[in-house]
């Protein structure tokens, strides 16, 4: 008997990318399993079937590996893997302050998705432009045709020596410069918690991993058109809406508050005497009363029926 533990909808995207991600409990273990929420969708669940031959073979004699994918009858289901991620043990070093040993592993990390991404020198393409835009980048940019663009650290497992992707759902097949991948990690690292922000910014994390800041901007650009014009293309996403939120709606806005907290106050006065009431001898006393009363009522509507 199979069981979900977990759930998680990736719905607010253009239906074409809409995926619901489960971790479920088998007779054999734990599994992970992504299907499409859509029937647009289905093409982009089959895709990463296609992406992890292709990262197979592409992380062949790397420190990488790609999560072991089998396909499902509407589904793919992966491995379900209980190891730390890169992300944690960034974060541990953060935490007790061993910033050489931070530095270091950041620098581990690019080299070893440099080694893997920088087979071919970049150009762009018709398929690089419908997703990332049209861009004029500085000097000269390396990339490979097989890119996983979403190598954030969340998404890498650390087993010792062996560095376990476990979610390659952006996998494309055209150059891709192989700095806009770190970059692209480097950001999304420190906008997900201030622990990272307050001790870094973009720029130290980009030198630690040899990035080019020249093209910085296209770097922005790219990541912005690829989430608006293409993940989130024709939907008005919540990510969207985040700069607006917590933003004063007009200029009364401290009166609201300061009469929001006179009633409130007056709520839980409201609630606190409802409960002595309830907790008092005489609710008690006439709860059979009350009981009656409920019955006789009851058979009163019964009767006007």
């Amino acid at each position: 008997m199979e069981k979900i533990l977990y759930t998680k909808f990736s719905n607010q995207r253009n239906p074409k990318f809409c995926i619901r991600t489960d971790i479920v409990q088998t007779d054999a273990g734990r599994v992970v399993r992504k299907y499409p929420t859509e029937i647009e969708g289905w093409a982009h669940v089959m895709h990463m079937t296609d992406a992890y031959t292709a990262l197979t073979t592409h992380f062949a004699d790397s420190k990488f590996k790609a999560n072991k994918l089998i396909p499902g009858e509407n589904y793919v289901e992966f491995e379900y893997l209980e190891c730390e991620t890169l992300e944690e043990l960034l974060d541990s070093y953060l935490r007790s302050k061993n910033y050489d040993a931070f530095e270091k592993l950041m620098c581990d990390y690019a080299k070893r998705v440099r080694a893997v991404y920088e087979t071919d020198i970049f150009e762009s393409s018709e398929k690089f432009v419908s997703v990332f835009g049209e861009r004029r980048f500085e000097g000269t940019l390396r990339g490979t045709c097989m890119s996983d663009i979403d190598l954030v650290f969340s998404n890498i497992l650390c087993n010792e020596d062996t560095w376990t992707v476990i979610d390659y759902e952006w996998t494309f097949d055209f150059l891709i410069p192989v700095d806009y991948i770190l970059w692209r990690s480097c950001m999304y690292y420190l906008n997900g918690a201030e622990l990272r922000s307050k001790r870094y910014v973009i720029e130290d994390l980009c030198k630690f991993m040899e990035i080019d800041m020249a093209n910085a901007k296209n770097y922005e650009q790219m990541e912005n058109h690829f989430q608006s014009e293409y993940c989130y293309k024709d939907v008005q996403a919540l990510v969207h809406l985040y700069p607006k939120m917590g933003q004063p709606i007009n200029d009364n806005m401290g009166d609201f508050a300061t009469m929001l907290g006179r009633k409130n106050e007056e709520l839980a006065q409201a609630r606190r005497y409802i409960e002595d009431i309830h907790h008092s001898t005489s609710w008690r006393v006439t709860k059979p009363i009350r009981k009656v009363s409920a019955i006789i009522k009851g058979e009163n509507r019964n009767n006007n029926k």
